[in-house]
């Protein structure tokens, strides 16, 4: 057997000083001791947004051109700080209950919606003694609320059984006690070295804590580094890691799909780092249909980028955005720093906003626009009646990067709006803000994707903490914001349509409220017309719940006993998969 604190070779990361030397010295061979050059991430999940973006969010530098100055330190931030980081606690046991009176703390549950929400986020954050060293780095945990359309809910959340959890949990029941045999995926090391192999993806744990999406009966917990995992939607089992019908690479990531109303599909943004000196990413879209059906793929007239955080559509075309950065090669090839840690805003350089026809194999349309951070597309969609391209996204004040235990230094953002012509490439893209407040993680009515939004719906940061919730109606440029408590924190929104809305905004916003006071989580539902009012309903978990979790909403799911039995079922061969071994730790 292996002894006490030894690492498994596997996951030994001793070769790093051994080739350092050699590897600074073709370094230099590349580049001039004082040039920074433009480079990739390494790692998938550093081109990707999800849960890691909220809390890569959390920290920041290099303001953008134009961007407004925020004040960093504060007594506030301080406060905020603090009670901030009593939520930042690893989830001690999984949960399934129905929703009673007494977990009703506030309003009551409505009735005029009927389907499961879903989030997803970081919920284990040691590996017996170890601290894991980046809040990206902890296990996913899925939560499911269902609620049926009579006053009821039904709440239960389950850890996604990914390999290396299952491997972690099976070293700890035969008594290993040595440190993490995992790495931080934001994890430190040479350039040379990650393109030699060295502190690449075999060394990381898929966590699957990125997001969550519902579609066609099928669930995904998403991974910014790895394959997604598919879920049991009505138990939360695990599934296993899947290729959606062997249309991913075996080991791409998919950033989390948005669902196209008009065409019916899901449409899906995976990438692959090319090892190679630029660190170039090659990127490509896939649509499914409500079958999970592969029926497009866009790869070939896809651009090579930097750096991609999300994407969006409109019915002709794929719209991604990227800052311009820069990179010093040399300071990242002597060691002890990620790509991530010494990347720079190019305040010299220009934003590129790229359209890629999605059907045919046309080439892509790149027009630049003033230089700025945008992070998250809203939508995007042509106007009928002047034909230019409209994106609303979320931009920041500065390039984020890897966040760890705190949540000082934090970029302020706006919402943009972009407009292109695209009869005219050549022309600069023009941009406006459409608010002046710190504002994250938009969400709109999913029925408008692709199509003209008059309201958007935004997490709110006061301080660079997530203090409330945020509405613009972009048709008379009208916002309205609701703050939580003192002490509370809030979870980006999802908007839920009621079963007998009138209009595009009648929906209630779900949001986690965790108060730093009380240590609890509640789920909240606000009312998204009169956002100011408050919660009409908040629920207790028994369980506090970390921050940081995304969601998403099945509307019409509503699992009966069959279902959980029949996902059980499917599920407990996954299961069973890595918890079968009883064997000592050389299968590590």
């Amino acid at each position: 057997g292996r002894k006490k604190g030894m690492v498994p070779p596997t996951f030994s990361g001793g070769h790093m000083g051994a080739v350092r030397l050699l590897l600074m010295a073709f370094a230099a061979t590349l580049c001039p001791y004082s040039a920074a050059f433009s480079v990739r991430a390494p790692l998938p999940s550093l081109s990707h947004g999800g849960t890691s973006c909220f809390w890569n969010s959390m920290l920041g530098n290099n303001r953008a051109a134009g961007a407004p100055s925020k004040t960093r330190h504060s007594g506030l931030r301080s406060a905020l700080c603090s009670g901030w980081e009593s939520g930042m606690k690893s989830v001690k046991e999984e949960m399934s209950f129905d929703v009673d009176e007494s977990m009703v703390v506030q309003g009551a549950v409505p009735t005029n919606i009927a389907g499961t929400l879903y989030t997803n986020g970081p919920g284990l954050f040691e590996f017996g003694r170890n601290k894991v060293e980046s809040r990206v780095d902890g296990d996913g945990i899925v939560c499911g609320f269902t609620f049926a359309g009579d006053g009821s809910c039904k709440a239960r959340s389950r850890f996604v059984r990914t390999e290396g959890y299952l491997k972690e949990q099976k070293a700890l029941e035969l008594g290993y006690e040595g440190e993490a045999v995992f790495k931080s995926r934001a994890g430190k090391g040479t350039v040379l070295g990650q393109a030699a192999g060295f502190n690449q993806i075999d060394d990381v744990k898929a966590t699957a804590n990125s997001g969550v999406f519902f579609g066609s009966g099928r669930l995904l917990a998403v991974d910014d580094c790895f394959l997604p995992h598919e879920i049991d939607p009505a138990g939360l089992y695990t599934v296993g890691a899947t290729r959606i019908r062997d249309s991913l690479p075996k080991r791409g990531p998919l950033l989390v799909p948005k669902y196209d109303p008009a065409e019916k599909r899901v449409i899906g943004m995976s990438s692959k780092t090319l090892v190679r000196p630029s660190y170039v990413t090659r990127t490509w879209f896939l649509e499914w249909d409500q079958e999970w059906r592969q029926k497009h793929l866009a790869k070939d007239n896809v651009p090579e980028y930097r750096r991609l955080t999300d994407f969006g559509f409109t019915r002709t075309d794929y719209v991604v955005m990227e800052a311009p950065m820069k990179v010093n090669w040399v300071t990242f090839a002597a060691g002890g720093k990620s790509v991530r840690e010494i990347c720079e805003l190019d305040t010299q350089g220009k934003t590129k906003i790229s359209l890629i026809p999605r059907k045919g194999d046309g080439e892509a349309v790149v027009f630049e626009g003033e230089c700025d951070v945008p992070e998250k597309i809203v939508n995007a969609y042509t106007d009928r009646d002047s034909g230019m391209v409209i994106v609303d996204t979320i931009c920041y004040d500065s390039l984020p990067t890897v966040g760890e235990w705190d949540d000082s230094n934090i970029p302020s953002s706006r919402m943009v709006r972009w407009t292109l012509d695209p009869s005219d490439p050549s022309q600069p893209a023009s941009k406006r803000d459409l608010s002046a407040a710190s504002l994250d993680y938009p969400t709109i009515n999913p029925y408008v994707r692709s199509v003209r939004h008059s309201h958007t719906f935004s997490l709110l940061r006061v301080g660079g903490s997530p203090k409330g919730l945020h509405t613009i109606n972009t048709g008379d440029d009208s916002q309205s914001e609701w703050r939580c408590g003192e002490g509370d924190f809030c979870s980006p929104p999802v908007f839920l349509p009621k079963a007998d809305g009138q209009s595009e905004d009648d929906g209630y916003l779900a949001t986690m409220i965790y108060s730093s006071g009380a240590d609890a989580t509640d789920i909240a539902l606000l009312d998204a017309t009169s956002l100011e009012e408050g919660p009409i309903c908040r629920i207790r978990l028994p369980t506090p719940l970390p921050h940081g979790h995304l969601g998403c909403w099945a509307e019409g799911y509503v699992p009966s006993s069959k279902d959980y039995a029949e996902g059980r079922r499917k599920a407990l061969w996954s299961d069973k998969g890595w918890e079968a071994f009883d064997a000592s730790l050389p299968f590590l």
